[in-house]
């Protein structure tokens, strides 16, 4: 039933029950992300035109055979031997990166084993014919991909963007690890396959000491897996978690734009502001984005989102 419906008289009732919280997490107004619109269009065999801010792949050498786009809005690929990427499991054998990306192709699911690291350049992007070459070749022997935009620094992150590294005041020093997540939902298994663009290092599952986020963007994390346990939402950059209890905890973990942390009562939301739980609630109970986001919309959290709110 949609809760809308109910009277507001009923709403106010419960707000006697659930007095109102002062929002946890003020992450400001919604910030779209910018998508590059341009195509790489230059000779690359059966690739194609493509984004430029992608990668294609193919199976035999010079950009034939059976091709496939891998693009910057999907960005993790963690496991090519699951449709609809079978075909290139363990057969790739040239690659084209756009101008405006940067990719990291690994040897096992979850960016595991021996890698390699491309940048497009030029207007038409960078292009490897044969991963034959050099030795020793990931040539036949790539299972998971991951492309981000060129420009993405975790020092900079842009807008509706934030950045997690595993040392304080977002050091890179000591074999610091930094990874810039966009808009989204990030579960245990991605966490530990979080290395680092620029190397092997460790992944984050439980490895977040500090975070940066930029205006219109809020970070949120759970110390369990799927979004559960204990929580914590931040709207501005956080340079040692330990000062609030939480380094070394997150196990998942939301980037949103939403205006305020969407497990404390506050102002409507808006089902654009996190496509998963505020959009899924929204559906069922209209109320809580164009009312207010109220007592009844946090419990729904739980019973309709199945996510924990402590």
């Amino acid at each position: 039933m949609d809760m809308s419906r109910q009277t507001i008289l009923v709403r106010a009732a419960f707000a006697l029950l659930v007095p109102f919280t002062a929002p946890a997490c003020d992450g400001g107004a919604a910030d779209e992300l910018a998508v590059v619109q341009g195509r790489v269009t230059a000779g690359w065999g059966n690739c194609g035109a493509f984004p430029d801010n992608a990668m294609c792949a193919c199976t035999n050498a010079n950009y034939l055979g059976q091709c496939m786009i891998f693009n910057n809005t999907t960005r993790f690929y963690m496991d090519l031997s699951k449709a609809p990427y079978t075909a290139l499991n363990d057969t790739i054998t040239s690659l084209v990166v756009g101008p405006a990306a940067k990719v990291k192709v690994a040897q096992h699911p979850g960016m595991a084993g021996m890698f390699r690291l491309y940048s497009g350049s030029g207007p038409n992007g960078f292009g490897v014919p044969n991963l034959g070459i050099p030795i020793p070749s990931l040539d036949n022997q790539i299972s998971s991909i991951r492309v981000d935009n060129a420009s993405d620094d975790c020092l900079n992150p842009g807008p509706g963007q934030a950045a997690i590294f595993n040392d304080i005041n977002y050091s890179l020093t000591n074999a610091g690890n930094c990874v810039l997540l966009h808009v989204g939902r990030y579960t245990n298994p991605l966490l530990n396959a979080m290395t680092g663009q620029e190397d092997g290092g460790f992944g984050m599952n439980d490895n977040v000491i500090s975070s940066l986020t930029t205006s219109g963007a809020s970070i949120m994390l759970w110390d369990q897996n799927y979004f559960k346990g204990a929580h914590m939402c931040f709207s501005s950059s956080t340079p040692d978690l330990r000062t609030v209890g939480f380094d070394d905890r997150a196990s998942s973990i939301k980037v949103t734009t939403c205006s305020h942390d969407y497990c404390a009562t506050g102002a409507a939301l808006s089902s654009a502001c996190d496509a998963d739980c505020v959009a899924t609630v929204c559906a069922q109970d209209s109320f809580c984005c164009t009312n207010s986001w109220d007592g009844i919309c946090v419990g729904e959290v739980t019973t309709v989102c199945a996510e924990s709110c402590s």
